[in-house]
């Protein structure tokens, strides 16, 4: 059996510098527990759902800025766009396409733990009207 390795670094970045002056920000490291479950929790799925939607709101938050400056020539305008529409791509690909992937294999798992159980519980019902 070939052995999954995965490296996960958490953290969060915080303005050190006093109110006023240019922000200097630093990396917090953020402990990570990882607690095997047989099932996802339903804050976990919320969350995991949310995600692409915060990064996508995000990406659109930073083009409505840009729609808003006056002095933008048509073609930085399309650029900008190009520029949206390729980083929500890239969202939909490195985290909406792996997720959706990761959960229908959960699925698939669950469909036929389901059938093993239905099937095991005819059997010992089976069994106990024979006793």
């Amino acid at each position: 059996m070939q052995e999954l390795q995965v490296q996960l670094t958490c953290f969060q970045s915080t303005n050190q510098s006093p109110e006023g002056e240019a922000p200097q920000f630093i990396r917090l490291e953020v402990p990570l527990h990882i607690k095997p479950t047989e099932s996802i929790s339903k804050l976990c799925l919320q969350s995991m759902v949310e995600l692409p939607e915060i990064l996508f709101q995000e990406e659109r938050d930073s083009y409505d800025l840009t729609t808003k400056l006056k002095f933008l020539s048509v073609l930085a305008q399309l650029n900008n766009k190009a520029v949206l529409t390729k980083a929500l791509c890239h969202i939909t690909e490195v985290v909406s396409g792996p997720l959706v992937t990761s959960l229908e294999q959960r699925k698939a798992t669950n469909v036929k733990r389901c059938d093993e159980l239905i099937k095991e519980k005819q059997m010992l019902i089976a069994l106990q009207s024979r006793s």
